[in-house]
């Protein structure tokens, strides 16, 4: 047998080919037989490769979310890692995996098979530090409405039911109850064109939206998703840190009853009527329409655009256009027309402080960083404070001007609710030291937040102290201070 070193030697002799087949056609055929060998040995190996459904994901805190990682061959073992588990965690040994949303931020959720990673990059917000969300040009509660004059603590929960317009909370979870406490349900239709002031059961300055409102979160630029936050089920609604989450808080019908569509559903109302008996609406779930006012719905609120104006001789006390009328002070003597002067001096310069202050704290609750939220506020605090002396002065000059007292009012609650909201969040943070060192010396300092809020609170209550919002605050910083007799009469005024 003729042995070949190399395929170099096979090329260059013929003489060992029979049958006149030449050196090149005798070569194609052993080639042919070795790449026949060979694809049938690629044959029998399976490619080993991973893939995502989704490689990009925005989510709120809290929110849970669904990931799939596809694998060849199908239903391989799959490990999930995420990048910071302090932003979010990811649960899941296969193909499908649960995000849980923890923090505001960027993170990647890697999932691994065979020496493959793939990752889904996820930016979570935190759109529940903010006094408000602007979609379209309306600006949204982050919370629903609980009891009236008060949000919710989370954005998940379904807070309280309400009647159009009407300002008695219901449960949404038997047996039933009302806020305030005692109420029996009346099944009657409640009346009125819209829902009135009076009724409007959203905080201080925030009102019921009308359906024109409400029309604006269908935009066409306006994104819906069915989600789950903080193991509720509801709607994201927005999009990117523009997001409100709307949970399915269920209703009651006409007759009280319960619908049983707690995190199953959601109905929201409009203050605008719709016929005598009917008002407006926005369904979360398709399938029920039923717009009769004697059910109760959930309230999400909008922010109450309108603010303080500038004061017009229209809004003067009927005493200034009554130019005989003078007013002795000291050995000065003014005529009514220049005590209105200065009146409306002190009232234009307040409002304009007043708004800008407002303006400024929407401004601090959207910024997450701590350093610059907190000098965005204490720029707030300090236009407060330059409005708080100019509508006491106006006050002093006529107290039957309703809307001074009003304008006199919100800056006091607003002063009060920064120092309140502070002792709140510091309270929380002081809460998890184990030190009691420490705890002590900290806990020293919530407290001194909690005084600084009292006196405003404590003014604002005097000026109209039918304002739950105000009730609730002082009723916090009385607990909070050990203040029993005082908590206790304001938990009767509250209805506790």
């Amino acid at each position: 047998m003729v042995k070949y070193s190399n395929l170099n030697s096979v090329m260059e002799s013929g003489d060992h080919f029979k049958n006149g087949a030449s050196p090149k056609s005798h070569m194609s055929k052993r080639m042919f037989l070795l790449f026949c060998i060979l694809l049938f040995a690629l044959g029998n190996v399976t490619a080993q490769s991973i893939r995502l459904d989704k490689t990009k994901l925005e989510l709120i805190i809290g929110e849970e979310q669904q990931l799939n990682a596809t694998t060849t061959p199908a239903g391989q073992s799959v490990t999930w890692t995420s990048s910071d588990r302090n932003k979010a965690e990811v649960e899941g040994s296969y193909g499908n995996a649960k995000i849980i949303a923890k923090a505001a931020g960027t993170v990647n959720i890697n999932a691994t098979y065979a020496g493959q990673t793939v990752s889904c990059t996820v930016t979570i917000y935190d759109v529940f530090l903010q006094t408000g969300v602007t979609i379209e040009g309306v600006t949204w509660a982050a919370f629903n409405v609980d009891r009236p004059g008060t949000f919710t603590a989370k954005a998940s929960d379904a807070g309280m039911l309400y009647q159009w317009n009407k300002i008695i909370g219901w449960s949404t979870t038997d047996p039933i109850t009302s806020f305030p406490a005692g109420h029996s349900w009346d099944s009657s239709f409640p009346s009125g064109t819209t829902w009135e002031a009076a009724n409007d059961p959203c905080p201080a300055g925030w009102r019921v939206p009308t359906i024109e409102e409400l029309n604006k979160l269908r935009g066409p630029t306006v994104r819906w998703e069915e989600t789950t936050v903080n193991g509720k089920t509801g709607r994201k609604i927005g999009k990117e840190n523009s997001t409100i989450f709307l949970p399915y808080a269920g209703h009651r019908i006409g007759t009280g009853r319960n619908s049983g569509n707690l995190n199953r559903g959601g109905i929201y109302w409009s203050s605008t009527e719709d016929g005598p008996n009917g008002a407006h609406l926005i369904i979360l779930v398709i399938g029920w329409m039923d717009k009769d006012r004697s059910n109760a719905l959930s309230v999400r609120c909008v922010k109450n655009s309108q603010g303080l104006t500038y004061m017009g001789n229209a809004q003067h006390s009927t005493v200034f256009q009554n130019n005989n009328i003078i007013e002795s002070t000291g050995n000065e003597t003014r005529t009514a027309e220049e005590i209105r002067k200065e009146l409306e001096s002190l009232w234009n310069l307040g409002v304009i402080y007043y708004n800008q202050g407002v303006e400024q704290l929407n401004i601090a609750y959207q910024i997450d960083e701590v350093k610059k939220h907190t000098e965005e506020k204490e720029k707030a605090e300090d236009l407060l404070r330059k409005a708080l002396p100019l509508f006491e002065n106006a006050f002093k000059l006529d107290p039957s001007i309703n809307e001074t007292k009003i304008a006199l009012r919100q800056t006091y609650y607003a002063l009060g609710a920064i120092y309140y909201n502070q002792g709140v969040a510091q309270s929380n943070i002081v809460n998890q030291i184990a030190d009691m060192t420490k705890y002590t010396e900290e806990r020293e300092k919530v407290l001194e937040l909690f005084r600084k809020a009292l006196p405003f609170l404590e003014n604002a209550f005097k000026l109209d102290p039918s304002i739950n919002e105000t009730k609730i605050g002082l009723h916090g910083i009385f607990y909070q201070l050990d203040m029993k007799d005082e908590f206790e009469e304001m938990s009767k005024l509250l209805g506790e």
